[in-house]
């Protein structure tokens, strides 16, 4: 695998993933970085307590650079491909080296996430993770058409964490839709005086999707994210607002902000679209657009975010590094809405959105994504 990102520039990476006996699988990816210099690995072993393989436990040793953003909105794939074309990394990244431990039970009929990947609608999952933080800088600042972006990567404050935590899916994944409803809801805690670690803090976040029939061809689309820090709020365990990155933007991204442009100790997103499926072009009768399947869409996006008088904040360079947040502004709220086409070529989209706040006049943009299916 070739991987890039402004921190570690070019990554070649091998992977080895197998199962050794019917219960138990072994995995191994090993990396070095161009520009930082730094090697990265995984070891991963998995096993099963039973015949179906919904009860498991993975222990994962590890040194890599991590993301402390919502790595499920923007793959990995994804940033190699828009760092190297336009210059803009969407990663948070730091980097972690320890041990995880999860145990996980799972339920339900094995669904398709991706390739390779499959995973049960309702999962629940213990974890572990002892792990030392220390700070990532960019370090390339190669691109093939836009070769300067001045985003510096957020610094965090260094240390050790050792955390217990959950998390709980109920038909739900955070790289698909599963269902009509679903939700999942985790958590994790990291105490000075009872676990050893550096910090004391709590986390907790809240995932909701939810569709309805409003017509035969129709269906309005809505998803609800929130999340709040407890204690003494690090700048990695920071919430960050999830937005287009150059020209490409995550279904539930906000795309009229800039890159990474709202963070907050505690924050909530809610995107509502409604899809008029093959309507449209069927009453209108647009030749040859009817007969591909596309669909138009209506959608509106809002979000909050705002950080709390004990929060923490690193330094970057000598001088305070504090990020914006949406309560940091006049109108408080971010809010924007717009038109979309969904299915182009089948497995695209492109959306039309105006951004009303925080501006003194409207902005439009246009983004493209991947397919609401």
């Amino acid at each position: 695998m070739l991987i890039y990102n402004k921190v570690k520039g070019f990554n070649p990476t091998i992977s080895l993933r197998d199962d050794l006996w019917s219960n138990y699988r072994f995995g191994l990816k090993l990396g070095y970085g161009i520009s930082d210099k730094k090697p990265n690995y995984e070891l991963l072993f998995s096993t099963a307590f039973d015949e179906l393989k919904q009860y498991r436990m993975n222990v994962t040793f590890y040194n890599t650079l991590k993301r402390s953003d919502a790595h499920h909105s923007v793959r990995t794939s994804t940033i190699t491909l828009n760092s190297l074309l336009t210059g803009f990394d969407y990663g948070d990244y730091y980097y972690g080296k320890g041990l995880e431990v999860v145990l996980s039970a799972g339920f339900g009929q094995l669904r398709f996430i991706r390739r390779n990947e499959f995973e049960r609608p309702t999962v629940y999952k213990l974890f572990f993770r002892i792990e030392k933080h220390t700070n990532a800088k960019r370090h390339s600042s190669f691109s093939f058409f836009q070769p300067k972006n001045d985003r510096i990567n957020p610094p965090i404050i260094e240390g050790t964490s050792n955390i217990v935590g959950f998390e709980a899916n109920w038909n739900f994944h955070k790289a698909r839709r599963l269902s009509n409803l679903g939700f999942s809801i985790g958590g994790e805690w990291s105490s000075k005086k009872y676990l050893k670690s550096d910090f004391d803090y709590s986390k907790l976040e809240y995932h909701m999707n939810w569709r309805q029939r409003t017509f035969p061809l129709a269906r309005i689309d809505a998803k609800l994210s929130a999340g709040y820090v407890f204690g003494e709020a690090l700048p990695h365990k920071f919430f960050s607002i999830e937005s287009s990155s150059s020209f490409i933007s995550g279904n539930t991204a906000m795309r009229g902000t800039d890159e990474k442009e709202f963070y907050g100790s505690k924050f909530v997103s809610l995107s509502l679209e409604h899809n008029w499926g093959e309507i449209i072009p069927g009453l209108i009768r647009i030749p040859n657009i009817a007969e591909f399947g596309l669909e138009f869409v209506n959608f509106v996006n809002l979000s909050y975010s705002g950080f709390d008088s004990n929060d923490i904040f690193a330094h970057y360079d000598g001088k305070l590094f504090i990020p914006n947040s949406t309560a940091a502004t006049i109108d408080k709220w971010y809010y924007e809405i717009g038109l979309g086409v969904n299915r182009l070529l089948i497995f695209f989209r492109t959306d039309i959105t105006i951004r009303l706040s925080q501006v003194e006049h409207p902005r439009f943009f246009l983004k493209f994504t991947s397919a609401n299916f």
